[in-house]
């Protein structure tokens, strides 16, 4: 009788292993299939497991499972739109002073002036003007940027490296891809957001996009389309290389942002004044650009150059460090 009672203690062992190998390797799958793009070294982490799984080990399936997986894309949305919301609060009030500098007819109106006129038409109000649309559009344009960016990375990984691990040279591509698909999203918000900043009569975002579309044509929400996608692949790579560098550096999510913020702006800040003059007007890019060196000279194409570098640094170093902690805090571990 011994020998049959040890025989089937050992297939029970035998059976409750299988099962717990088996859970381990559910558990992992599940969470792969939750997240956006699984980066390279947790694809790893999938294929030790199928292998141990083969070779019927144990320890490496526990280590497995243990380990850090990527994170969801629910929590990437959620950081985003955090991210998102806080770098448009914090710098709205320059970007109104930048689009009024940059609409308007009269040439270089200064920053004193029109900050003066803001107060002692609505108060605190005038320089929140159109902050609606740019709010709501923040949380979800937030949300899109890190999706769309956070894929192009995991997707110019090499075989062994992470998105932390990138060259300069892979960022920059992985920046190029993010650029075509977020500028579709983002121009239709922009043209409301500085129809609604350079005319404080107009008070309603949905009214504002009806009377466009019915005046101007649906066509008019993406008027500028070009200069906004030449802007962001200009000035992307800046942004994303320089915070990296500056974070690895020293080690401040908030000073790297800071300076990749305002590098972004920088190097791409004429294309910006070409956009928000193509937002509200027919003409072409190449019109657009030499109406403004008419009117002021090379200076027209810095309109409004002062707030939107004074605005870059700090709210895109709080947008970055906030999107980091939100994300920290959805996903319960350190980004």
């Amino acid at each position: 009788m011994e020998p049959i009672v040890a025989k089937a203690i050992n297939l029970k062992t035998a059976a409750g292993m299988k099962a717990k190998l088996l859970t381990a390797k559910f558990k992992l799958t599940n969470q792969k299939a939750t997240t956006l793009f699984p980066s390279s070294s947790q694809k790893r982490r999938g294929e030790d497991v199928d292998a141990f799984v083969a070779a019927g080990g144990v320890g490496a399936i526990s280590s497995a499972a243990g380990g850090v997986g990527a994170i969801s894309s629910v929590s990437i949305v959620a950081a985003g739109a955090v991210g998102g919301a806080a770098n448009c609060i914090v710098g709205h009030p320059l970007d109104t002073m930048k689009v009024i500098a940059q609409s308007s007819p009269k040439a270089n109106l200064s920053m004193t002036k029109i900050s003066r006129t803001l107060w002692n038409d609505q108060g605190i109000a005038g320089f929140y003007r159109g902050v609606t649309p740019p709010l709501f559009a923040s949380c979800s344009i937030g949300s899109a940027f890190w999706l769309i960016s956070t894929a192009a990375k995991e997707w110019v990984c090499e075989a062994g490296q992470t998105k932390d691990q990138l060259r300069p040279s892979q960022v920059i591509l992985a920046s190029q891809l993010t650029a075509p698909i977020y500028s579709c999203v983002v121009c239709p918000i922009e043209v409301i957001k500085c129809r609604m900043q350079a005319d404080p009569t107009i008070t309603n975002p949905a009214k504002c996009v009806m009377n466009i579309a019915k005046r101007e044509g649906v066509l008019q929400l993406w008027a500028g389309l070009m200069p906004t996608y030449l802007r962001r692949a200009t000035g992307l790579p800046f942004f994303f290389v320089a915070h990296d560098l500056v974070k690895k550096e020293t080690g401040s999510t908030l000073l790297g942002g800071f300076v990749g913020g305002t590098l972004y702006w920088g190097v791409s800040y004429p294309l910006d004044v070409i956009k928000t003059r193509m937002h509200s007007s027919t003409k072409g890019q190449l019109a657009t650009a030499k109406q403004l060196i008419r009117e002021s000279g090379i200076k027209g194409l810095y309109r409004g150059v002062a707030p939107a570098l004074m605005r870059a640094g700090p709210s895109n170093g709080i947008y970055f460090i906030m999107y980091e902690k939100a994300l920290e805090l959805f996903s319960g571990r350190r980004y």
